[in-house]
């Protein structure tokens, strides 16, 4: 994950200093920001380390702007199927040192996006994220982990890549206004539950749902024991 992470920063200019610890990322814009990507399957580790990582990152930029422009991007390996989305929401919403995305994957479907974007090649990789049949597979089939959801997640943790304005509203839609909502609501153990039912017949309706229709359907699944 770590080799196609750097294939998109070079394609959009970045320049790279690499780390002991993750890859330094500069942009070439006028307006400096920054890029730190580290690899951490042990999100619980994430928070005790940033400040470590904050301070390494600093001996080699030297400018103002490196203390409020700069972004965590921590690549997470779930093959074991540990990781938990509350685990996630705690170090995104964590507002010390950077602001903090978490992409998780397995190896599995990382391997099945490195097959259709034909071993990481960056122009095949922009080609599906705007394919619009690439994009209403991934939407009908949202909660199913496959190589869409993936390449998808990508171009939600990584905003400098430019999709067109329908797809990033529907991204945003999916990735934010659902979890916020039920964050907000105390149903976040729903997510974990979403994640594994993965059934059609419960949600081949999905577009068509409100969020507070889909808490409910939600609410009657786990009260009758499913």
């Amino acid at each position: 994950m770590r080799d196609l992470i750097k294939i998109l920063f070079n394609l959009h200019n970045f320049q790279l200093i690499e780390l002991e610890f993750g890859d330094l990322y500069i942009s070439n814009d006028d307006r400096k920001y920054y890029w730190l990507v580290v690899e951490q399957s042990d999100l619980s580790k994430v928070i005790e380390l940033q400040d470590e990582w904050f301070e390494k990152c600093k001996e080699h930029i030297v400018t103002k702007e490196f203390d409020k422009n700069t972004s965590l991007l921590v690549l997470a390996n779930n093959d074991k199927n540990e990781i938990q989305k509350k685990e996630i929401l705690s170090i995104e919403e964590d507002p010390f040192q950077f602001k903090k995305y978490v992409l998780l994957f397995t190896s599995h479907i990382l391997k099945q996006l490195l097959e259709q974007t034909e071993n990481g090649n960056p122009e095949k990789i922009l080609e599906l994220i705007v394919n619009e049949s690439v994009f209403n597979e991934y939407k009908n089939n949202y909660l199913e982990p496959t190589w869409r959801h993936l390449l998808y997640n990508l171009a939600h943790k990584l905003p400098f890549i430019k999709i067109n304005v329908e797809v990033n509203q529907t991204l945003e839609n999916l990735f934010e206004e659902a979890e916020k909502t039920l964050v907000e609501k105390g149903l976040l153990e729903y997510s974990a539950f979403i994640e594994k039912q993965h059934e059609k017949d419960m949600f081949s309706n999905l577009d068509s749902l409100d969020i507070d229709e889909l808490i409910e359907l939600l609410d009657n699944k786990t009260e009758n024991g499913n």
